[in-house]
């Protein structure tokens, strides 16, 4: 029985330069409570803790998944209860501001639009959120956004509308992506049209179905900006308006970073690609006291762990493995 349980989200501190801003997410009950020796249980896969009479069905994996997750995002789950009265579980994201979203992509692409008429795209997804986050991107750039929910209603646009790309999602209602691509290669009129698979699963099958069934390309879930970006410039070859604003050498310009010996660069790359943010910025900070020389890399690696690009660190410090490769 977990009572009343209310969900706070908080503001810790002021926006930081880069746009970052910490988030303390704090749920509350006012429940049975946890005894002190049952909270360091609470995590531990396939365990529920306190009285069994009281145990909902499940496998106790709750709050070990969710762990896991928040950990993963960088921060830890912490927990406060007392018996009878209620428990208090709280975790900090630093979370990247949405208004600031024409500065990240002037900052990160160097570019504020396009060349000639404006593009237009249509974004198929049956969930309003895969939607806005596509628009919001692509709205600052100077690209007409038409959406759809299912392919049903794309195809509809479609008959009146003329797009320079489609993104669509694969599992939706109606008619699925898969579906609709299939429909428009065997009309003759759309058989050219460039379609974008965008999907949260990344199995090879889906990927090949996808391309099999006649999509141009395809791009994973949750988006990059980074690949949305790279696909768009792929496939409308656009003239890109370069930002004017001259952009800080001291966190773009790889060449004068001092970089830490080999060792601790392999340490970096197995939690990037663990995705144990929090590891890595630890890792940074702990770089940084042993050797101030090596603020400037640290600082990168930190600045893209708070964008939550792990495929940009991994490529960035595989450029420094391969600089310091043992001589055979």
């Amino acid at each position: 029985d977990m009572g009343c349980v209310t969900l706070q989200v908080e503001a810790t501190s002021e926006t930081s330069e880069t746009g970052i801003v910490p988030l303390t997410f704090i749920v509350k009950d006012t429940g049975v409570g946890i005894a002190p020796e049952d909270i360091e249980k609470l995590f531990e896969a396939f365990e529920q803790v306190g009285d069994r009479n009281r145990q909902a069905e499940g496998t106790g994996l709750g709050l070990a998944i969710s762990q896991k997750i928040v950990e993963l995002m960088g921060s830890h789950i912490q927990v406060t209860s007392q018996l009878g009265k209620g428990s208090e579980f709280r975790f900090t994201l630093d979370v990247p501001i949405v208004e600031n979203l024409q500065q990240q992509i002037e900052k990160n692409f160097n570019v504020k639009g396009y060349e000639g008429r404006p593009r237009r795209l249509q974004v198929v997804d049956d969930r309003w959120e895969n939607r806005a986050v596509l628009r919001e991107f692509l709205s600052p750039l100077g690209f007409e956004v038409t959406e759809a929910e299912n392919g049903q209603e794309a195809l509809e646009q479609l008959e009146s509308h003329d797009f320079d790309l489609i993104i669509t999602d694969i599992m939706m209602p109606v008619m699925n992506g898969l579906e609709m691509i299939q429909k428009m290669r065997q009309n003759p009129q759309f058989a050219e049209q460039k379609v974008v698979v965008s999907s949260a699963s990344v199995s090879q099958m889906d990927q090949e179905m996808s391309f099999d069934m006649g999509a141009n390309d395809f791009l994973a879930k949750p988006v990059k900006m980074v690949d949305l970006f790279q696909i768009i410039d792929k496939h409308l070859a656009l003239d890109w308006i370069q930002d004017e604003a001259e952009t800080s050498a001291d966190s773009t310009n790889t060449d004068t970073f001092q970089i830490p010996p080999r060792s601790d660069l392999e340490t970096l790359y197995e939690y990037a690609q663990d995705g144990m943010m929090l590891k890595l910025k630890e890792k940074a900070h702990e770089l940084v006291t042993a050797c101030g020389d090596y603020q400037p890399f640290c600082d990168r690696i930190t600045e893209l762990a708070q964008q939550f690009d792990l495929d940009e660190i991994e490529s960035l410090i595989q450029q420094y493995l391969a600089e310091k490769a043992p001589v055979s």
